[in-house]
């Protein structure tokens, strides 16, 4: 299975798996260097599996569809996108001066086949998981499965 850890920091993925680790910053083990403000530089449905563990509250507000259009194209079809973030209730989506954005649990079903408003893209996902993680709320949890 071909892997891509977007925004992987320190967090290097290896394994039986092909793992691609991305970061912005060369960090140790990171293979490629890339801000994801930008293209990814992956051909259409590269992976089977995107991993962005706390990478999306990174995100500049009017880049949050643009990134998951570019997420969306380079997963093969049926392969999963799992996304976790700090909860927009939670003080950790704000108290880091890099967190940009804010995500609420409901935020991908806009762009779930059926949706009255998902007009604004044309990136599709069927919702796997959706979920609240934590006391406070503290995380949010989402595994996609992009539809093609």
């Amino acid at each position: 299975m071909r892997c891509l850890n977007v925004g992987a920091g320190k967090d290097i993925r290896r394994g039986a798996d092909e793992w691609i680790n991305l970061d912005r910053f060369k960090l140790p083990g990171i293979d490629v260097v890339h801000d994801i403000n930008n293209p990814f530089p992956f051909p259409e449905n590269s992976f089977d599996y995107v991993l962005c563990s706390h990478v999306v509250e990174h995100l500049e507000f009017n880049k949050k569809i643009y990134i998951i259009e570019e997420l969306h194209r380079i997963v093969k079809p049926s392969g999963k996108l799992e996304i976790m973030c700090p909860h927009w209730a939670h003080r950790n989506a704000y108290i880091d001066p890099t967190h940009l954005s804010i995500w609420e649990v409901h935020t991908f079903d806009y762009f779930v086949p059926g949706h009255w408003a998902n007009y604004y893209s044309k990136a599709r996902f069927k919702v796997l998981t959706a979920e609240i993680r934590g006391n406070e709320p503290a995380e949010i949890h989402w595994l996609l499965q992009v539809l093609k």
